[in-house]
């Protein structure tokens, strides 16, 4: 009796390795967007002390203009930091997304790949009983032939 083989087994070993792929490159994606979360949450936590500082210093014990000026640049900067990160937050949101969609067609693959897996090995074990059948009757009339 022969062994039952896919014929699509190579298709479908490359598709797994694909399945896997996609899912630590989702794990990287996913980390980048924490970590650049974290520090757009860190830099409006900073802009926001900075701000307390200065309106802080100015009500108590006032300001001089260049410390307002200073003031002033740093939390320019810190907005600027926070466009950057909003961007870069956009940017692996939508590779994110792309990743996604490429996870959903490869599994539309896998899925299609087992049914015709499932489609393969029921005509396999049909042919299996044809066989049996066809060896059991070849057996049952050489019998016959004999007595």
């Amino acid at each position: 009796m022969k062994k039952f083989a896919f014929t699509l087994q190579a298709v479908e070993d490359i598709t797994l390795a694909t399945e896997r792929q996609l899912k630590l490159e989702m794990q990287k994606i996913e980390e980048r967007l924490r970590q650049t979360l974290r520090r757009i949450e860190e830099t409006k936590a900073e802009r926001a002390g900075a701000a307390n500082r200065c309106a802080l210093q100015m009500r108590t014990n006032g300001m001089d203009a260049e410390t307002l000026v200073h003031y002033g640049h740093y939390l320019e900067k810190l907005d600027a930091i926070l466009d950057v990160l909003y961007e870069e937050k956009a940017r692996i949101e939508l590779e994110k997304e792309k990743c996604l969609q490429r996870q959903i067609e490869n599994r539309k693959e896998l899925k299609t790949l087992e049914k015709l897996r499932k489609k393969q090995f029921e005509e396999y074990q049909a042919e299996q009983r044809r066989e049996e059948e066809k060896t059991i009757g070849d057996l049952v009339s050489y019998r016959s032939t004999i007595q």
